[in-house]
C-alpha cells in the first residue's frame, strides 16, 4: 500500500470485531425503535423475539463501511442498512421452519416458542416492516429490498427441493439465499453515499462475491465440523449436497463413494462409519480442496474490486473483511485444515 494507505493501522480482526460491535449496538438500537411503535403492540413480543437472539451484524457493517468508504454519513447508513438486517431474521424464521431446528444462537427458535405458523407471520411482518423503513428514502432502496426478499424466498424454496450433484444450481441457490442479502446492504451503502454507477457496481459486485465466500466457507464448516464431532452438522442433516459432494460426483466416483453419495441424497444423514469414508474420498479426490479454491477465487474479486474504491481506512476494512469472515467461520474446524487460506492485499492485476 502507498501513500495515505502506508501510514495507517493495519486493520487486524480485532479492529474489524470492534467495528461489528460498534455498528451492531446501533442497530439494535435501530431496529428496537422502528418495534416501538404503537400499531406493532399487540405483535411486540413475537416480532421483537427473533432480532432479540442477537447475530453479529455483519450485513449492516458491510452497508456502513461502503457508504463511508465513498463519503456516505454514518447515522443515514445506519437506518437504511437496518433494513437489510430485518430482512436477515427474516429469512432465519423461514430457514428455521424449513429445517425444522429448535435452537438458534442457543435459545429456542422462533417456531419453537410460537409455533410455525405464528412464527412465519412474524417474519413477514419484519419483512414488510423493512419495505416500510426504505420506502421512506425512495424507489431505489425500496425496490432493491423487495427483488432481495424475491431472491431470498427463491433460494429457500429451491433449496428445499435441492437434491441432486448440480453445481451451477447450487451456485445459483447460495447467491440467490445468501449473495443477495450480503449484496443488498452494500447497494443500501452506496446509495447512501450518493455514488455514480460505476461506484454503484464496484459495491454491489463486492457484496455479491462476499457473500458467495461466506457460504461456500459455512457449507465446508460443515462438513468439516461433522468429520470432527463425529455427529452430523448443518446441511450433512439435511441431505442437501453443497460444492465438495457435489466435485466428488462430478469426478466419476468409484463404486463405494457412489454409493455413499446416493445414500446421502436419499437417506441423509449419513451413519457416521460411511460419512467418514466418503470424508475421506473427498480429500483423495481433491473435493475439499476445490472448494477452498473456489472461496479463494471469491476473495480474489473481493480484492480487486476494492483497488478501484477510494483509498481510504474504510476501504481497507473492506479488504480485509473476506479473510475475517472466513477465519470466523473455519475457527470452530481450526487445527483440522490450513488456516493460511486467503490474502489481504489487494490484487495487483486488473481483472474486475
Amino acid at each position: 500500500m502507498s501513500g495515505e494507505n502506508g501510514e495507517r493501522q493495519k486493520i487486524t480482526d480485532e479492529k474489524i470485531a470492534e467495528l461489528i460491535d460498534h455498528v451492531a449496538e446501533d442497530v439494535s438500537k435501530s431496529i428496537a425503535k422502528q418495534l416501538e411503535d404503537e400499531e406493532l403492540a399487540a405483535v411486540h413480543e413475537l416480532i421483537s423475539y427473533q432480532p432479540s437472539t442477537g447475530g453479529k451484524r455483519l450485513r449492516p457493517t458491510l452497508a456502513v463501511l461502503i457508504s463511508q468508504a465513498f463519503g456516505g454519513d454514518y447515522e443515514q447508513t445506519i437506518e437504511m442498512a437496518t433494513t437489510a438486517e430485518l430482512l436477515h431474521q427474516t429469512s432465519l424464521v423461514f430457514d428455521d421452519v424449513l429445517d425444522g431446528d429448535i435452537v438458534r444462537r442457543g435459545k429456542p427458535s422462533a417456531h419453537a416458542v410460537f409455533g410455525a405458523g405464528t412464527a412465519m407471520m412474524g417474519g413477514n411482518i419484519l419483512a414488510l416492516l423493512a419495505f416500510k423503513m426504505g420506502g421512506r428514502r425512495g424507489f431505489a432502496i425500496l425496490n432493491m429490498l423487495i427483488g432481495t426478499a424475491s431472491n431470498l424466498a427463491l433460494g429457500s424454496t429451491e433449496e428445499f427441493l435441492f437434491h441432486e450433484y448440480d453445481e451451477l444450481r447450487y451456485l445459483r441457490i447460495i447467491g440467490l439465499k445468501t449473495a443477495s442479502l450480503f449484496k443488498a446492504p452494500c447497494e443500501i451503502g452506496a446509495v447512501m453515499a450518493g455514488t455514480t454507477r460505476m461506484e454503484y457496481e464496484l459495491a454491489m459486485k463486492y457484496g455479491w462475491n462476499i457473500g458467495m465466500l461466506y457460504q461456500l466457507t459455512d457449507d465446508l464448516v460443515d462438513i468439516l465440523k461433522t468429520f470432527k464431532t463425529g455427529k452430523p452438522e448443518g446441511h450433512m442433516k439435511s441431505g442437501s449436497p453443497t460444492l465438495a459432494f457435489i466435485h466428488a460426483a462430478k469426478e466419476t466416483p468409484d463404486p463405494i463413494t457412489k454409493s455413499r453419495l446416493d445414500m446421502f441424497l436419499k437417506t441423509p444423514p449419513l451413519p457416521m462409519e460411511d460419512f467418514n469414508i466418503l470424508y475421506h474420498s473427498l480429500e483423495d479426490r481433491g473435493s475439499i480442496k476445490y472448494t477452498l479454491d473456489r472461496i479463494e477465487d471469491y476473495n480474489r474479486q473481493c480484492q480487486e474490486l476494492c483497488a478501484h474504491m477510494p483509498d481510504n481506512k474504510y476501504r481497507d476494512y473492506l479488504l480485509a473483511m473476506p479473510s475475517f469472515l472466513y477465519r470466523v467461520l473455519m475457527s470452530e474446524v481450526q487445527g483440522h485444515i490450513g488456516m493460511e487460506g486467503v490474502r489481504e492485499e489487494p490484487a495487483t492485476d486488473d481483472k474486475s
